[in-house]
């Protein structure tokens, strides 16, 4: 060692004797994995008419991750309908992200972005009723919708940029937790009618 001492602040010192806070932290992520699993089930007839538009996303079943470090947060998001590869993505995630909020996420690359940005400006106002953002270039790994990379999605100045993928996300407040799943259904409901003629 060379003789730096390592020094805990009182909030810490407090946290490391407190196991019930971890304790309460892994029921929260139970239950909200029992909580993505019913709103999958629940997505199910949502997104049945997209398989026609993309029958690879529909291929593999729905997919539930959990981490701890999305920008040092837990998370845990769905994929459903889920196709990923280098030059393609077609997948609708809702991700919940602790302390941040549950977030709905259609996420395209390729062909399927291509085909939803011909389709786009007939959804937009539909899109926009429920706070939906655009992004389309820099980390399309980005899930925070007030990044610089997130445009509003009535806003023209979008269309101006170079496309290398298309992301559409809405957030949703903590606080209505309890009733979550409707809200959330609602906005992927209208996901899948930006691709319906």
């Amino acid at each position: 060692m060379n003789g730096a001492k390592i020094q805990f602040s009182q909030e810490e010192s407090t946290l490391l004797q407190n196991a019930s806070i971890l304790l309460t932290k892994h029921a929260v992520m139970e239950k909200m994995g029992q909580l993505l699993g019913e709103l999958c089930t629940a997505l199910e007839p949502v997104y049945a008419p997209l398989q026609s538009v993309f029958p690879e996303a529909f291929q593999t079943g729905p997919k539930i991750s959990k981490g701890e470090q999305l920008e040092h947060l837990p998370y845990l998001i769905l994929d459903y309908p889920r196709f990923f590869s280098n030059e393609t993505v077609f997948a609708s995630r809702t991700l919940f992200w602790w302390g941040r909020g549950f977030y709905v996420i259609h996420h395209l690359k390729g062909l399927p972005a291509q085909r939803l940005l011909n389709k786009l400006d007939d959804s937009i106002e539909e899109l926009a009723k429920f706070d939906f953002r655009i992004s389309i270039n820099g980390s399309e790994w980005q899930h925070d919708t007030t990044a610089a990379n997130y445009f509003d999605l009535v806003d023209e100045t979008w269309k101006k940029e170079e496309v290398q993928f298309v992301k559409l996300a809405t957030r949703l407040s903590l606080e209505q937790i309890d009733t979550i799943t409707i809200p959330l259904i609602e906005r992927h409901r209208s996901l899948v009618s930006s691709w319906l003629d």
